[in-house]
Parts: structure tokens; C-alpha cells; sequence
């Protein structure tokens, strides 16, 4: 199920849900009740990030909406002739969604105002987006496959000059697909090979790469997202791993039992 809580000074605390492939519906957290609903235009998977008091969602249709959390009513609507499938990035005004077929294909990548909807500028992108984008300081990533395998882009955030390309896999396909996120002037990278790495934002250059145990038939986890938690990151792979972030020594390997853990 598709869920975004909120719990923000000045917002009503409420949980947003999924209700089928076309409805989200809040639900008062004290209560349970329902608050207010949103319809989409077409049937999709729900994709949420929230900007203040607005929730910006995707489904899959070729719009981007901003919901009032309050009130569930649209304050705006972006729109073009291709779906947006991926969660929309936010970093300080600016909102970054990526367009196009969600598995073959070029892409387009929008940055708009995040609380006006205006559009502000867009790229486009020769490539399959294999993975979603992020953002850090002044770089948003997109990860996409080629015929050389897949490459971690790094765009500007003020116009989406292409700044660097590294490459995180000689391999292509679904096979290949990366979990990336950021934090600090680094984007860490986790492929489903067994190797995590590190990228600086500003050039593009590996400041540490790590292979962790390679994976075996079917004990790879459903989604590979690290996280950062108290100065440590950590690892979903067969086995979750501990990391230093600044240079990817392993702290800890974390294998009590023969269960995978699909999410962290």
C-alpha cells in the first residue's frame, strides 16, 4: 500500500493513503475519519512528496499535482504529453520530476517551483531512467542505463547542464538497477551486484567503492535503498551492512538469521 504521514507544526496530523489506483484518501490520525479524497485523472501508482503545506503527487498520467494538505483541494496542476511515474524531488523552492516511459525510452526532467507550480526549466535526458533521481547541494543524479551499462548523470540544479557522468555498472537491464541517495556533497549508489559506492556531487568522481557479499539466487532484497542513521549508513543487501559514509569502511554485517530484509 501506497502511505504518506504527516505530522507537521500548523498541519492537521494525518496519514494519506491509497485507495485503489485512482484514489488517495486522508485519514484524521486521532480519529480515523476520512478528512478529504483525490481522484486522478487515470489509473496509476501513487508516487508523494510533500512541500510545506502542499502534497505533490504523481500517478503515472502525464501531470504533476500539489495538493493542500488541509483541505485536499489542487492549488496546482503541471502538465505535459508524457507520464511522470517517479517520486518529484524537492530541495529548498525547486521541485525536480522525471517524465517518460517508466522502463524504455528517453526522459524529460522538469524543475519547477515547488509552491506555484511555474515551470522553470527542462532537459532532456537520451536515456532510460533505470532508477529514481536525487538531489543534493546544487547536482540532481539520475541514474540511466545505456549500451554501456548504467551511468550515474549529474545535472545542474539551475538549468540541467549535464556536469559529469560516472559509470556504476558495465551491465544494463533490470538486472543493473541501482538505489540511489544522497547526503552531505555525496551521492551513495547500491547496486544489486553486491557493490555500493560513493559519488561527489561536485565532479563526479568515486571517492570509495566497497563489494559486499555478492548475492545468491533469490536473496536479494525488494528495494536496496540505504540509509543514513546516526552517522552510520546502512547497507540493504543479502546481509545488511553497516558503513562509514565518508569512506565506506564496514562497520558491521548484520547476518543473525537466513532472513532478507526487503526494506529498511
Amino acid at each position: 500500500a501506497v502511505a504518506h504521514a504527516v505530522s507537521a507544526p500548523g498541519l492537521p496530523r494525518l496519514v494519506v493513503v491509497a485507495e485503489g489506483e485512482r484514489r488517495l484518501v486522508a485519514l484524521d490520525l486521532r480519529t480515523g475519519e476520512p478528512r478529504w479524497s483525490f481522484t486522478a485523472r487515470h489509473a496509476g501508482t501513487f508516487r508523494m512528496r510533500r512541500a510545506g503545506r502542499l502534497l505533490v503527487v504523481v500517478s503515472g498520467d502525464a501531470t504533476v499535482t500539489a495538493l493542500d494538505l488541509a483541505s485536499g483541494e489542487v492549488v496546482w496542476r503541471f502538465g505535459d504529453r508524457v507520464p511522470f511515474h517517479t517520486t518529484p524531488l524537492l530541495h529548498r523552492d525547486q521541485l525536480f520530476a522525471v517524465a517518460g516511459e517508466a522502463t524504455r525510452g528517453a526522459a524529460r526532467l522538469y524543475a519547477l517551483d515547488a509552491y506555484a507550480g511555474e515551470h522553470l526549466w527542462s532537459c532532456a535526458i537520451d536515456a532510460t531512467v533505470c532508477a529514481p533521481a536525487c538531489v543534493t547541494k546544487d547536482t540532481v543524479a539520475v541514474p540511466v542505463s545505456t549500451r554501456e551499462g548504467v551511468m550515474l548523470e549529474g545535472r545542474s540544479v539551475s538549468d540541467g547542464v549535464v556536469r559529469w557522468q560516472t559509470a556504476l555498472s558495465a551491465v544494463a537491464g533490470s538486472n543493473a538497477r541501482p538505489a540511489v541517495t544522497a547526503f552531505d556533497d555525496l551521492f551513495v549508489a547500491n547496486l544489486p551486484t553486491g557493490r555500493v559506492l560513493a559519488v561527489d556531487s561536485g565532479d563526479g568522481s568515486t571517492r570509495w567503492s566497497r563489494t559486499l557479499r555478492a548475492p545468491l539466487g533469490d536473496d536479494l532484497p525488494r528495494r536496496l535503498d540505504p540509509q543514513l542513521r546516526s552517522g552510520a549508513l546502512f547497507v540493504p543487501q543479502s546481509a545488511l551492512a553497516v558503513l562509514r559514509p565518508r569512506d565506506g569502511a564496514v562497520l558491521a554485517e548484520l547476518d543473525a538469521c537466513d532472513l532478507v530484509t526487503d526494506l529498511v
